[in-house]
């Protein structure tokens, strides 16, 4: 099932005048992800879909350390406005979000498409595969801080605004687990 196809299995489209996308490879799935979910308001209807990482090796399912089970088990903390997306994770290839963006943002025009992420994502954003033509194609990021500072948020903020002036920024603040990350807890356990 491609991504439009659930959008409109689930009559997301129809239902949501926003559809926000939480992509990640959440290998595995920590607090700080967790986190993310949490400071979003819960009247905005999120989309999580794991992915691959398109600069890293594929990671085979029988390999990760979080599954689509464990993923639905984790997203019970906000079961209002929230849906699991597995068909990426499930296709084993890397599918960069320009791949999948595109399509949505034709298939639903008169939807804005936004994009939830952590302070690192919003910080390299502009380095990924078709980088200004995903930038332009958002209405909203929503960015979870990770260790940021003001100083590198307002220059990212600039390079955003330059490649997309309408594109709105929301700052959703702190949490406890800006330290985690899945690199990390994938070379611990290794």
């Amino acid at each position: 099932m491609t991504i439009s196809e659930f959008i409109e299995n689930h009559k997301l489209d129809s239902r949501y005048e926003e559809l926000i996308f939480f992509g990640g490879s959440f290998n595995p799935w920590h607090s700080g992800h967790t986190s993310c979910l949490k400071l979003m308001p819960t009247d905005k209807l999120i989309i999580v879909m794991p992915d691959h990482n398109p600069f890293k090796n594929v990671t085979s399912q029988e390999n990760r350390f979080s599954s689509l089970k464990d993923l639905e088990k984790v997203l019970e903390i906000r079961p209002e406005n929230t849906y699991l997306y597995g068909g990426f994770i499930k296709e084993n290839i890397h599918n960069p979000t320009h791949n999948w963006l595109s399509q949505v943002k034709f298939q639903f025009p008169h939807n804005k498409i936004s994009l939830l992420m952590g302070f690192d994502s919003f910080m390299s954003l502009d380095k990924w595969i078709e980088a200004e033509n995903i930038i332009q194609s958002l209405d909203c990021l929503y960015v979870v801080s990770r260790l940021d500072n003001i100083a590198a948020r307002e220059a990212q903020e600039k390079v955003m605004k330059e490649i997309a002036p309408r594109l709105k920024m929301s700052f959703l603040g702190h949490h406890d687990y800006e330290h985690l990350s899945s690199t990390q807890i994938r070379k611990k356990e290794s």
